[in-house]
């Protein structure tokens, strides 16, 4: 097995003071339904170029990772999402992810799956969970789709539907941005 592709963007700060900036991966086509948010632990802090200078960069690996995760919080802005099964992933895999009915609280168990995707896509399917009655018992499924780097995780996640076929076209794209966000802590 070969080692991925990794690929770099350097950063550089301009202003005044130390900034923190923060890798996220575009959305991939094919999630639909509920509101996708981005996922994001990749983070580096950057002083001035002025004050220190030197080469500030995220080292990213063409790697795919799917996720599973369930937890007491429902998939939304601000909320912290952990997966609590992921895999890696690469164009035309398959996956099935299997969600549990609470009681109990039980996290969902993510395998590979049969077969192979369309090509150029990558394909989730779940089981025919009872998301309503999780949902009544404050227990949220939650899925996940991204790059694990170097730095950190950076992706998207989403609150899967029970049932579905999530056929994915990951979009190899990235933007930094600055500000006050926090690890694993959904943004928009």
């Amino acid at each position: 097995m070969s080692s991925p592709t990794n690929y770099q963007i350097y950063l550089v700060n301009e202003g005044a003071t130390a900034q923190d900036f923060w890798l996220f991966l575009n959305q991939p086509q094919g999630v639909l339904g509920s509101k996708v948010f981005s996922n994001s632990s990749a983070n580096i802090a950057v002083r001035p170029t002025s004050q220190q200078p030197g080469t500030n960069f995220f080292t990213i690996p063409l790697q795919f990772k799917v996720g599973a995760g369930a937890s007491n919080n429902a998939v939304g802005l601000d909320v912290v999402i952990n997966s609590t099964s992921s895999l890696d992933a690469g164009l035309q895999d398959t996956f099935e992810a299997t969600y549990y009915d609470a009681p109990p609280n039980e996290g969902p168990l993510l395998t590979n799956g049969n077969g192979s995707a369309p090509t150029n896509t990558i394909q989730i399917n779940t089981n025919p969970f009872n998301q309503v009655a999780n949902d009544n018992a404050g227990w949220y499924e939650n899925m996940s789709f991204g790059i694990q780097t170097s730095a950190g995780y950076s992706g998207v996640t989403w609150m899967p539907d029970p049932n579905d076929q999530i056929t994915l076209q990951p979009q190899f794209a990235f933007y930094i941005a600055t500000g006050n966000y926090s690890a694993n802590r959904l943004a928009d």
